[in-house]
């Protein structure tokens, strides 16, 4: 059960890599991370996903990246380590590969955490 969600939203083509992208957020509690939600308006093509990172005071919380393939438009991604994230920690967002033909766009990132 989500208690908190974390969102981002880059609007427009996804196009570049970009560090601290769509502002950042801090914790109000301690938090464990549950699930990334990343959505496309329109699908990216090409043989290279789209990565995004989340970073909690600068370190990332994945051992993998979340990432979203050609054709897709949504995603849903489970494979994250449980480490607490602390309360007054600073979360912030960077994309770190896009897609090598066609431009994905509006692209949000959703972050669910549970409290501690």
């Amino acid at each position: 059960m989500a208690d908190r969600i974390l969102r981002w939203f880059i609007e427009g083509k996804i196009n570049q890599i970009r560090t601290k992208v769509g502002g950042s957020h801090r914790l109000d509690d301690h938090y464990i991370p549950l699930e990334v939600f990343l959505s496309l308006r329109k699908a990216a093509k090409g043989s290279r996903p789209i990565n995004v990172n989340i970073f909690d005071d600068g370190e990332s919380i994945f051992d993998d990246k979340p990432a979203i393939t050609e054709g897709m438009t949504e995603k849903v991604w489970t494979t994250i380590p449980e480490e607490v994230m602390r309360e007054g920690s600073i979360v912030t967002l960077n994309i770190d590969q896009v897609a090598n033909e066609e431009d994905g766009q509006d692209l949000t990132i959703e972050l669910t955490l549970k409290r501690e």
